[in-house]
Order: structure tokens, then sequence, then C-alpha cells
């Protein structure tokens, strides 16, 4: 199963999607779900969410 977050700049909907997170890691890691995060322009969001979430800073592969 995929799942794309869309996260815009002013980072509104951060808690919704640290909880959408949180509950995807587990079924990530057993590789049951594939994450796939998209910040558009705002690597602030990106650093924000690796500093709360570890693990996507350690699996993530970044597309420029």
């Amino acid at each position: 199963m995929r799942f794309l977050l869309s996260i815009g700049g002013a980072g509104a909907q951060r808690k919704l999607f640290a909880s959408v997170i949180r509950r995807l890691i587990p079924a990530i890691s057993r590789k049951k779900a594939a994450l796939y995060i998209n910040v558009g322009d705002y690597m602030q969001v990106w650093e924000e969410l690796c500093s709360q979430f570890r693990v996507l800073h350690e699996s993530a592969y970044a597309v420029v």
C-alpha cells in the first residue's frame, strides 16, 4: 500500500500528518506500506518532520 502526503509551506496540517506518519511507521518497517512525502520547495518542513521522526531521515530518498 502506498501513501502520498503533500504538505504546504505553512505546515497547517503538520499535527495531522504527524499522527498519520506515527501510525504508518510500523507498517513501513514491515514493508507493508510505503510513504511518499511531498514538501515542495519547503525544506524547513521536511527538516522538522525528520527531527520529529528519525526514521524518515534514516530511510528517505530525496528527489529534487
